[in-house]
């Protein structure tokens, strides 16, 4: 049996009012490998109440197999309505054969005040499909070859978004990996949308496609790292991504890392440019006690974001965490 409580408490501001964020979160295991899990979230402030509560399970079969799945429901008063969410996946999770299916569903009104919704009112039906052989006398130990579909309509049927998403990488023997992946989108916006300030994309149809290439080194080695490259079309323009990371692993208790993006858009409305930097540092006073240390530099809204943790595994597989977080903004 599992049991995890949050609880935060963030200061009122121009914006937004001082809220109160609760988490409930209990699992049960069932047997070696399934389990039944509960969730009940609570936000409260004086813009409004939220709270969902949900239930999922996950049940394997035979060897290579799962079904699992989720349900929740939300009650909101300031912030919206009431709602539900679904999500169901049965898959084959095997080592050179891996397939599956999922569909999911979300109302319009569904809120979850302490979480993130990443789209309301959809429909959404996802398919996989994997193909990983391990050759023989080859430098390469595990090939994938993936393709997958995605078809997501609104509450109404309309189609809103189809995605065909195609890859192929190589996990090398040293443990380096080497990957490229095509995308085809098909988006519809229903409304205008404001991507940078002074730049809207209008509402209408887009055809988008992309590529990108990705190498990545061991992460066993004292200097690991990796890069990326991206272009493709982008609601009526074009859009570049670079980026890449480097982590150094200073005998057995230090770790620092550092991570830069690069995003490059043109469209009809406007051109922009974004940059995301980031610092990470982790130092293990002991096998049990370690702490970290999170810079993050975003050129969009001029922010640093400061995360310090110090996590204390007391017993193992229980885990107690202390964390603060600070946003630097410039001065006006």
């Amino acid at each position: 049996t599992t049991i995890g409580v949050l609880d935060a408490l963030t200061d009122g501001t121009p914006e937004a009012p001082g809220t109160n964020f609760g988490v409930l979160r209990a699992r049960q295991d069932l047997g070696a490998r399934a389990s039944a899990g509960l969730i009940l979230t609570d936000r409260h402030s004086d813009a409004g109440d939220n709270r969902v509560v949900g239930a999922d399970l996950l049940v394997p079969f035979r060897e290579e197999y799962r079904l699992q799945g989720f349900i929740a429901a939300s009650s909101t008063t300031g912030l919206g309505g009431d709602g539900g969410a679904g999500w169901f996946r049965v898959a084959r999770e095997g080592d050179i054969w891996q397939y599956s299916a999922d569909y999911t569903e979300v109302d319009s009104d569904f809120v979850a005040g302490t979480g993130f919704v990443q789209r309301g009112n959809q429909r959404r039906r996802r398919g996989s499909f994997a193909w990983r052989p391990r050759p023989r006398g080859s430098a390469v130990r595990q090939w994938t070859l993936l393709y997958s579909p995605t078809y997501l309509t609104d509450d109404d049927n309309r189609l809103m978004t189809r995605l065909h998403f195609a890859e192929i990488s190589a996990e090398f023997h040293t443990g380096d990996t080497l990957g490229m992946f095509r995308l085809e989108d098909f988006e519809r916006l229903p409304t205008p949308f404001d991507i940078f300030p002074h730049v809207t994309i209008p509402p209408g149809d887009y055809h988008n496609s992309e590529a990108q290439v990705t190498a990545t080194t061991s992460s066993n080695r004292p200097w690991a790292g990796s890069v990326l490259a991206n272009l493709g079309d982008f609601f009526g323009g074009r859009r570049r991504i670079l980026g890449g990371s480097l982590t150094a692993r200073t005998g057995r208790h230090l770790t620092i890392g550092t991570e830069f993006t690069h995003n490059r858009v043109r469209l009809p409305a406007g051109d922009f440019s974004t940059r995301l930097a980031a610092l990470r540092v982790r130092y293990a006073f002991t096998t049990r006690l370690f702490g970290g240390i999170l810079v993050q530099s975003n050129s969009l809204t001029d922010e640093i974001g400061v995360n310090l943790r110090l996590n204390w595994v007391y017993r193992p597989g229980s885990d107690f965490f202390v964390v603060y977080n600070r946003l630097l903004r410039p001065p006006n």
